[in-house]
Order: C-alpha cells, then sequence, then structure tokens
C-alpha cells in the first residue's frame, strides 16, 4: 500500500501584501495538512499490525514445518531455538515486503509532521508580520498624499503670486524709468 504524499512546503510561502488573504487561507491548509497527517498515522498502525500479523503467520509456519524453511533443529529440544525461528522470519520475502511498507508510511508520517511544524512557523510568521504591517514597517511607493496635496498647490499659488508681483514691480520700475527720463 503506497500513499501519495502532498507537499504541503510548496504552500509555505507567504506574500506579505496579501496578508488577509494568507490568514484566510492557513485555517483551509492547516486543516488539509492535519487530515493528511491523520490518514498516515493510520496507514503507519495499519502497516505495523500486517508486520506483526507477518511475523506470527511465519512463526507459526516455521515451527509446523521447519524443513520447509531449512531451520537447523536443536537436539535437545527437538525443534528449532527461538533465536534460529525469529533470524529465518526476519529473512523471508513477506517479512522484508511487509517491513518496507512499514518503513515506507514512517517515513511519509514523519515528513508530515515535519510539514505540521512548518505550519506552526508559518502561523507565527503570519503573526508577527501582521504585526509589522499594523505599524506601517513596510514601506511602499506613493505619490502625494491628500494632506500633502494644498500644501504643494498653495506653495504653487505663493511661487505664482511672488512670480506676479515681481513682474508688475519691475514694470512699475520700467514705466518710473522711463518717465523719469
Amino acid at each position: 500500500m503506497q500513499q501519495e504524499t502532498v507537499h504541503f512546503r510548496d504552500l509555505v510561502p507567504i506574500d506579505i501584501s496579501r496578508l488577509d488573504e494568507e490568514w484566510l487561507r492557513h485555517p483551509i491548509l492547516f486543516n488539509d495538512l492535519a487530515e493528511a497527517c491523520e490518514d498516515a498515522s493510520f496507514t503507519f498502525e495499519a502497516m505495523k499490525n500486517q508486520l506483526e500479523e507477518v511475523e506470527s503467520r511465519l512463526n507459526l509456519e516455521i515451527r509446523e514445518d521447519p524443513e520447509k524453511f531449512d531451520a537447523p533443529i536443536n537436539v535437545k529440544m527437538g525443534a528449532p531455538s527461538e533465536s534460529t525461528i525469529a533470524a529465518l522470519i526476519r529473512v523471508q520475502p513477506s517479512y522484508l515486503a511487509a517491513k518496507k511498507d512499514l518503513l515506507r508510511a514512517e517515513h511519509v508520517l514523519g515528513r508530515l509532521k515535519m510539514d505540521m511544524r512548518v505550519m506552526e512557523h508559518r502561523k507565527t510568521a503570519l503573526e508577527e508580520l501582521v504585526k509589522l504591517h499594523g505599524q506601517n514597517y513596510f514601506s511602499s511607493p506613493r505619490g502625494c498624499h491628500a494632506a500633502e496635496q494644498p500644501n504643494i498647490k498653495e506653495m504653487q499659488a505663493k511661487f505664482r503670486t511672488a512670480i506676479i508681483r515681481e513682474r508688475r514691480l519691475k514694470r512699475l520700475e520700467d514705466k518710473d524709468n522711463g518717465s523719469d527720463e
């Protein structure tokens, strides 16, 4: 039984320009990951039970017919020793296949648990980014603000008025100079 691994690491990057959407998406991602983790945990337990079942079945088969498995017989006991039976079980193809399935399930579960920790770190990062955003930590290019525009317009008007005043004064001076001559 092979379980498909979901790669939640691809969902970790945070778009700081869309923190509201990231916060709305985070619980959904976390829930999907938690469900996948629970499924992997169930699969792991099932593989553990399957390994125990294979081990028990092989134990009985070896005890019933030791010659079929080429098990050396202990002369004093008239049967294979416990250590011989245990060693034979560990080399049987059915046991090795069940053990391999268990290791795969354990690996998937471990990866998903690691992803759960990553999602916890993502949550903390989102919290901190929202705090920084609330403190206007992130700068962005901005044009003139509405509050600044009257100041600019006022300055432009004063500048125009000053230019007009200077022109009038110059004309008056020119008239005065022209009439004096």
